[in-house]
């Protein structure tokens, strides 16, 4: 099945809609991505939806979205990103 955003995702997409659908395909939680981020869940989705991100997230956003692109499975990216921001597993 495809995404909705499959249609409109491209390299010119804000960083928040890239995080949000990247979590999605690794079904990596709402939950675990605001953990990792230091954000409320809300201002996730905000993002996911095009709304502007604050800079002081966007270094670890980067990282989030670095790492889902360049993992696979779930439960490895989930591994990479605590052991980037130091989180328990």
């Amino acid at each position: 099945m495809r995404n909705k955003n499959d249609d409109t995702l491209n390299a010119n997409s804000p960083l928040g809609v890239w995080l949000v659908h990247l979590a999605a395909q690794h079904n990596v939680s709402i939950t675990k991505i605001a953990r990792a981020v230091g954000a409320s869940r809300q201002t996730i989705y905000n993002w996911g939806h095009g709304r502007q991100m604050l800079s002081v997230f966007q270094p670890r956003v980067q990282k989030i979205v670095s790492i889902l692109k360049n993992t696979k499975q779930e439960e490895e990216a989930w591994r990479k990103i605590c052991q980037a921001f130091d989180l328990s597993f």
